[in-house]
């Protein structure tokens, strides 16, 4: 019961933060000022992972590289954190490519989560 109650509120909070870092690089690939509230809001709360990433990762033309694979990093640790609580162990490492391929696709499912919120 309790690490369900623990999934639950992991649930919410990788999947919101994910939604954010979608959101950061949305702002910046239709050029969103950086001013507007929710733009302020979304750059404030992803800044953290985002600022260091940006120093290896470089920004491409209208793709903000660094908080896409932000978003893919916490997918990662989102799906590491819910075998964890699952399993109670470490994931095996042939475990661990397929898990790659299922944070790409956590991240689909938030991105797709954008899109319903916003039409």
């Amino acid at each position: 019961m309790f690490s369900d109650v623990i999934q639950f509120l992991a649930d919410i909070a990788f999947a919101l933060f994910g939604i954010a870092l979608i959101l950061r690089a949305w702002a910046f690939a239709i050029r969103l000022h950086p001013f507007n509230p929710l733009s302020r809001v979304v750059i404030q709360a992803t800044d953290w992972l985002v600022q260091p990433l940006k120093r290896f990762i470089p920004v491409s033309g209208r793709f903000d590289w660094p908080s896409i694979v932000a978003c893919w990093l916490t997918a990662l640790v989102y799906l590491m954190l819910g075998w964890v609580l699952f399993t109670g162990s470490l994931p095996p490492i042939q475990h661990i490519f397929p898990a790659l391929i299922a944070a790409l696709l956590t991240m689909a499912r938030w991105a797709f989560n954008v899109v319903l919120w916003a039409t």
